[in-house]
């Protein structure tokens, strides 16, 4: 059976880092000596955005979280870190496009679409799965 691994898409974790921490920064910047209900709002959802960010970058770059094609279908972490798997035969169309400087994979399946920002194929990997039979 042939296994294809997904790259770690960096692009994507730097996007969100940034967006973060300009929001953390402005809202540090504005909110003068007195904190208001809003400014402290903005800087906790900040930094749990960037906390979150971080801890998937680090289980992605250690592989605890990957996605996988094969020749029987795709395996995947979601959000929840619960392991799915979606069969070959209810894969209708697998997508690669870039929006924002980020590689979006989208997968369409015969029920969903489900949308894999946090991984990218290479261009050697974008072959592999057309002689896999994925991408047209």
């Amino acid at each position: 059976m042939k296994e294809l691994k997904l790259q770690v898409n960096f692009a994507f974790y730097c996007v969100i880092g940034i967006i973060a921490f300009s929001i953390y920064i402005i809202s540090l910047s504005l909110s003068g000596g007195s904190l208001s209900v809003l400014f402290k709002g903005q800087m906790a959802l900040a930094l749990i955005v960037i906390v979150i960010a971080a801890i998937n970058f680090t289980l992605a770059i250690t592989g605890q979280r990957h996605v996988l094609f094969c020749n029987n279908g795709l395996s995947y972490v979601n959000v929840f870190g619960t392991q799915k798997y979606i069969p070959a035969e209810t894969i209708t169309n697998v997508k690669v496009q870039t929006k924002l400087a980020v590689k979006v994979t989208t997968v369409s399946t015969e029920l969903n679409t489900i949308y894999l920002v946090g991984f990218k194929p290479a261009k050697d990997q974008k072959l592999k799965l057309k002689q896999l039979g994925y991408l047209a």
